[in-house]
């Protein structure tokens, strides 16, 4: 599984960096004075905006867990303090599983619509002379 999360990563990792490229891409002269490459490319980014997004909020919901858990570990920090650092890690643990598992069905989703296949079915006709 571990190794499965880290492949996700990259992935992600990946898909985060060509959007970031867009981005930049996309406000050059360059780009914008020809229109076909300017198309590709903001579609090329509206497929990735939906991943890339759920991804950065992944990131954050990662940091806010990490945070909430440095004040457990803070002597310092009363137990009320403590209390509700544990109701904040659970709830953002339960967002951070539906945002895993939304970003892994996305990119599975996203794998089978490149393939772009198709099934014909060929029939023999019926009826003629």
């Amino acid at each position: 599984m571990g190794e499965e999360k880290d492949s996700l990563q990259n992935k992600l990792d990946q898909m985060e960096q060509r959007f970031r490229q867009i981005e930049v891409m996309l406000v050059d002269p360059e780009i914008t004075s020809d229109t076909a490459k300017l198309i590709a490319l903001g579609k090329e980014q509206g497929k990735l905006k939906t991943n890339v997004t759920k991804y950065w909020e992944f990131k954050m919901i990662t940091d806010e867990i990490n945070d909430a858990q440095e004040i457990l570990e803070d002597k310092s920090v009363t137990e009320e303090f403590r209390d509700l650092a544990k109701e904040e890690i659970q709830h953002l643990q339960a967002k951070h599983a539906t945002l895993l598992e939304q970003m892994q069905d996305s990119l599975i989703t996203a794998e089978d619509m490149v393939i772009n296949s198709i099934i014909i079915e060929i029939r023999a006709g019926t009826g003629g002379e």
